[in-house]
């Protein structure tokens, strides 16, 4: 009787490491090999560049703002000025200035009836360089 339950607590524990095992080895695969860590090729990010371009009202939901971060960050845009920036983003839906700091505002959505978009792709720039940019729905 005692045998018995000594070979079920054995295999129990032998049960529980492999369980304990294939979690570790699952979490370690789905961290190396997440979306964010993979390369978007050349091409598909002048794709997205050229769809971002495209569609320069934001209303024909072309403006992907995550897309639009992967080429920000695969291309080094941060730190790089105005002009490259409008090479890949094109020109700014506006342009404002806030405490000496200039930022560029790219819609995507249609503006509603008091020509407001709500969702908004910022980019914003220390003297002529970008340093920082952000994806904001109100």
């Amino acid at each position: 009787m005692i045998k018995m339950d000594v070979l079920k607590i054995k295999s129990t524990i032998i049960v529980c490491l492999i369980c304990v095992v294939a979690i570790f080895i699952m979490s370690c695969k789905d961290r190396n090999h997440s979306d964010e860590e993979v390369q978007i090729s050349s091409d598909s990010l002048m794709v997205i560049s050229q769809l971002w371009k495209t569609d320069s009202m934001g209303c024909l939901h072309l403006r992907n703002p995550h897309k639009i971060t992967r080429l920000i960050e695969q291309t080094n845009l941060i730190g790089k000025d105005s002009t490259l920036i409008k090479k890949y983003l094109g020109e700014p839906n506006q342009v404002s200035f806030l405490k000496g700091e200039k930022y560029y505002t790219y819609w995507l959505e249609c503006v509603g009836e008091k020509n407001i978009s709500y969702s908004n792709f910022y980019c914003y720039f220390r003297g002529d360089s970008l340093y920082s940019y952000r994806h904001s729905i109100y």
